[in-house]
C-alpha cells in the first residue's frame, strides 16, 4: 500500500506540529526549561538575622527556608530587613540587593558578593552557626 504524500511533507508536517506545540506551551506560561539546573535557581532573600559587626548573616531564601550567607565586600554592612536577589544554591556569586530606595525593582538595587555558607536551615541551626561564624 503506497501513501499519496511523499516523505518530505511528512517530515515538514512534523516540524511543523512540533513548532505550533513549542509556540503553545510558551504561550501558556508552562515554559520549557533546557539545560537548567534547578540548584542554579533565582530566588529572593530576606535578610533576617544578624550580628553586630559581623558581615555573616540569615536570610529567609523564598521556597528555600534560612540561609547562612557572608558578604565579601567592605562597602555593604547586612541590615536586617535588607532584600536581594540571586542564586539559591551554596557557594560565592553576585547577588543584586535592594536597599529600600528603589521605587521600582528592576530599576534598582547594586551587585554586591556573597558566599551562601548553608542553606535550608532550621531557625536553631541558622542561629548557631550565625553565632559560630561571628565568634
Amino acid at each position: 500500500m503506497k501513501f499519496d504524500r511523499p516523505t518530505t511533507d511528512r517530515k515538514a508536517s512534523v516540524v511543523r506540529l512540533f513548532l505550533f506545540l513549542l509556540l503553545s506551551a510558551s504561550s501558556l506560561g508552562c515554559g520549557i526549561r533546557l539545560f537548567s539546573n534547578p540548584e542554579a535557581s533565582i530566588a529572593a532573600h530576606v535578610i533576617h538575622f544578624t550580628r553586630p559587626d559581623c558581615s555573616t548573616f540569615v536570610a529567609q531564601t523564598l521556597r528555600e527556608g534560612l540561609t547562612l550567607t557572608e558578604v565579601e565586600v567592605e562597602d555593604y554592612t547586612p541590615r536586617q530587613g535588607d532584600i536581594f536577589e540571586g542564586p539559591s544554591r551554596t557557594g560565592p556569586s553576585v547577588f543584586r540587593l535592594f536597599e529600600g530606595t528603589e521605587t521600582r525593582l528592576r530599576e534598582g538595587g547594586r551587585n554586591v558578593s556573597m558566599n551562601i555558607l548553608a542553606k535550608n536551615l532550621e531557625p536553631a541551626e541558622a542561629r548557631r552557626q550565625l553565632d559560630a561564624a561571628c565568634s
